[in-house]
């Protein structure tokens, strides 16, 4: 990963997400989606992809379950939509169609995926 944001590189960095044997940065978390009514906690595996012909940093939320909670499974990041709590966890601020603004709070549970999702986003990057 080719990020040159400061919040996500100590996000990142601080955790040690990042493998280079893998070349991903791809771990598990807990989620803590919250909008004006609703509070949801949910556990899911975490992608990170960095764009860089593009400047872009994309989150994907890999849970198949987290669409029908309503929480975005994709999330745009931005050091303008981001508040990193060191050691602790990244919050991703954000407007949903859904659920109005939210605040999605990622902790990082361990600093990898399972093997059957890291063999997935290998199969994926080779197509």
């Amino acid at each position: 990963m080719k990020t040159t944001e400061p919040i996500l590189i100590d996000f990142i960095t601080d955790f040690d997400l990042e493998s280079p044997s893998r070349g991903t940065v791809c771990f598990q978390a807990m989620i803590q989606f919250e909008a004006e009514d609703i509070f949801k906690q949910v556990a899911s595996e975490v992608h990170i992809v960095t764009i860089n012909n593009k400047n872009l940093t994309v989150f994907y939320l890999l849970d198949p379950d987290i669409s029908s909670h309503h929480i975005p499974d994709t999330l745009y990041f931005t050091a303008e939509n981001a508040i990193y709590r060191k050691n602790i966890s990244l919050e991703l601020h954000g407007i949903s169609a859904v659920n109005g603004k939210y605040v999605l709070t990622i902790t990082p549970t361990t600093a990898h995926c399972s093997d059957p999702t890291l063999y997935e986003l290998r199969a994926k990057k080779n197509n």
